[in-house]
């Protein structure tokens, strides 16, 4: 299960944009099915090819509390009779996708009514593993939301707002609507397909989801409709230590040569840009590079969920620990370096309120505004002590 280090029982899904942007005519119940089997499924995908889980297990997993467990089996089964286009609008650039239709699940069976068996199929499997561009999904969140247009779009928002941002305009053109929407001859008057789709589901998202959507102005050509600016906002940020949900795109390969490309993947997910930029000037770009992948890797298995992680690997350099320890290797000792971090977050831990804000003050490099509870202000904070504080050879 792809878990949060701030909430270990969060139902926490790393989703292929290719797999969000999909054309499926399917209901509610049965898109939140298959992120539940997808998360159930993605630590092991490289490893096997079938998956199994108590149906039991997976009711819980979707709130669903009814005791009509033919409707439950139902869903499973129309995962892999529904016909899919994936990537339909094109944003995963790899040339896998292209050309992939098919469906959701590639195979599905059910023993003795209680346990669920499924595949996605080797080539899906394979990309699914490994995304290059993806969005975190909070499944809690879609088990509050009550209408399936409504989980389409919470989807479709949150990869455009990307894990950095706490708001974002977006212009949408109708067209995508109804694609991703799965709406067909039907609601053509732009008039219906607001006042029946786009109007509830944005309520259903404001109500009981973790985003805003907003109209902000129609785009009109010729007199019709044929694009909304929508404004999408966070209703609040995660907890220290969490990543928050959104969009995230793996780092070109040009951009070890280019710094601020490494500053701005660290910052989309989730570093705050002081600490990213303070990363990138410490430590080569190869080993800033090797361990955001590192990393990035372990978030689409579901090992980790902390922006804390991505410091800590290219601090510690994970990747070539992980390299050595592959080779049958004990990996080096923490040194003077590691020693004096250890030191600067014990004295963090002692730090009253009011001596955390003298140092942030005698620092001048935060803003008067800022306060210590902030997670990201917590990070700064640490950085410039283990960098500016020379006393922390020894013991407070």
């Amino acid at each position: 299960m792809s878990v949060d280090e701030a909430d270990p029982q969060k139902p926490i899904l790393y989703k292929h944009t290719g797999v969000i942007h999909v054309s499926a005519d399917l209901t509610g119940m049965a898109r939140r099915t298959y992120n539940a089997l997808l998360l159930h499924a993605q630590p092991r995908l490289r490893e096997v090819l079938t998956h199994e889980i108590h149906l039991s297990e997976l009711a819980q997993k979707l709130s669903y509390a009814s005791r009509n467990r033919q409707h439950l089996i139902d869903t499973l089964y129309l995962l892999r009779d529904t016909k899919a286009r994936f990537n339909v609008l094109g944003k995963a650039k790899d040339d896998s996708w292209v050309q992939m239709t098919g469906s959701l699940l590639a195979e599905i069976g059910i023993s003795d009514r209680s346990v669920c068996h499924y595949s996605f199929g080797p080539n899906m499997a394979e990309l699914l593993a490994n995304p290059s561009i993806y969005a975190r999904l909070d499944l809690a969140v879609q088990n509050r939301l009550t209408l399936k247009h409504a989980i389409i779009l919470h989807e479709y928002y949150l990869d455009e707002l990307t894990t950095y941002r706490s708001q974002r305009e977006i212009e949408v053109p109708i067209e995508v609507y109804r694609e991703l929407l799965c709406l067909g001859e039907t609601h053509k008057k732009f008039k219906q397909l607001k006042a029946k789709v786009l109007k509830p589901a944005h309520e259903d998202l404001r109500s009981n989801g973790d985003i805003i959507a907003t109209e902000v102005e129609q785009i009109r050509r010729s007199r019709a409709v044929k694009s909304l600016r929508v404004r999408i906002e966070r209703k609040k940020r995660g907890e220290k230590g969490e990543l928050p949900t959104g969009g995230v795109q793996a780092i070109p390969a040009q951009a070890i040569d280019q710094a601020d490309g490494l500053i701005t993947a660290l910052v989309e997910r989730g570093v705050h840009e002081v600490a990213a930029r303070k990363l990138v000037e410490d430590y080569s770009s190869a080993q800033v590079q090797g361990n955001i992948e590192y990393a990035d890797a372990a978030a689409a298995r579901g090992e980790i969920g902390g922006a804390g992680y991505y410091v800590s690997a290219i601090r510690e350099d994970y990747a070539r620990v992980s390299s050595r320890r592959s080779q049958g290797r004990a990996p080096v000792q923490q040194d003077a370096e590691d020693d004096v971090r250890r030191k600067a977050e014990d004295y963090m831990r002692r730090m009253s309120r009011k001596e955390k804000l003298a140092v942030m003050e005698q620092s001048g490099i935060f803003k008067s505004s800022e306060v210590p509870e902030n997670p990201d202000v917590q990070m700064r904070l640490q950085m410039y002590l283990e960098r500016e504080q020379p006393w922390l050879r020894g013991t407070r």
